[in-house]
């Protein structure tokens, strides 16, 4: 039987963001090199389409939302963070819109990530350049209007 061993990412650009802060700042939020697959997969969850076709109510999207900045952000800039979503001051927080936009950046960040080099055991597969095209079309297609007729009488 094959087996393969598997081993965390190494050498990952660091993930970091950085809001507008009170006074004008720019405050950099750093990020941890990884984060669990639950985190991902709830926030995928909650962010996906509504399927009306069943009458399960979805997750808890801010919830799910705020485990994916407590699992992402560094743990000595949490608090920093979470004061910046909480405040109820115009103009001295983050805007809900910007939030729903850094959060899923961060989801697409953490699920572009490489993984790594090889672990270098189990067989090695090598394309052959021969690629099968059987059934494929040969040509771009394109869609042409048909012309209109006119009613003879």
């Amino acid at each position: 039987m094959a087996h393969k061993s598997f081993k965390r990412a190494q050498n990952l650009d660091p993930i970091s963001f950085d809001v507008p802060g009170p006074d004008g700042e720019v405050i950099l939020f750093n990020c941890e090199d990884e984060i669990p697959t639950g985190v991902v997969l709830a926030f995928s969850e909650v962010m996906a389409p509504a399927d009306d076709s069943t009458d399960t109510p979805k997750a808890d999207p801010f919830g799910a939302i705020q485990a994916l900045f407590v699992a992402a952000i560094v743990d000595s800039q949490i608090e920093q963070f979470q004061d910046l979503i909480r405040t109820k001051e115009k103009h001295r927080g983050i805007p809900l819109s910007m939030l729903m936009e850094i959060a899923s950046d961060l989801a697409e960040q953490y699920t572009s990530r490489p993984t790594g080099p090889s672990s270098g055991s189990g067989p090695l597969v090598k394309p052959n350049g021969s690629a099968s095209t059987v059934g494929a079309l040969q040509g771009v297609t394109t869609y042409s209007k048909p012309e209109l007729v006119e009613a003879s009488t």
